[in-house]
């Protein structure tokens, strides 16, 4: 009996009534099934884009470096042919300075001595 107080009220339920009609249950485990399917085929699908993308991430690293050290050697290169080409300028410049000195002292029938100390 139940205690003072409490009431309690019996309802009269079929053993059909408590269960699930298959089709219901079956469409919610297929509709369940399916959309497991999708959530799957979307999570490898974005898996293979992250790899992709990290595969195309080290790719530009590689060259972004590469790139890096081609410039600094072409600067390199290019500071040690302006600097050559300065030394060529100068040594073609104390060149016809000097053809220019000797064909004058033929000119002028002078003598070229060396410095006495």
């Amino acid at each position: 009996m139940a205690a003072s107080g409490e009431h309690t009220h019996h309802i009269k339920i079929r053993s059909s009534q408590m269960e699930m009609p298959s089709s219901v249950g079956s469409n919610r485990e297929d509709d369940y099934d399916r959309k497991l399917k999708e959530a799957q085929e979307e999570l490898e699908r974005i898996q293979l884009q992250r790899e992709e993308l990290e595969r195309k991430k080290s790719e530009l690293e590689e060259l972004t470096s590469r790139k890096r050290a081609f410039l600094s050697q072409q600067v390199e290169l290019s500071e040690k042919l302006t600097s050559s080409l300065t030394l060529i300028d100068r040594e073609f410049a104390l060149l016809l300075i000097s053809t220019k000195f000797k064909s004058l002292v033929q000119k002028h029938g002078l003598a070229i001595t060396s410095p006495k100390n």
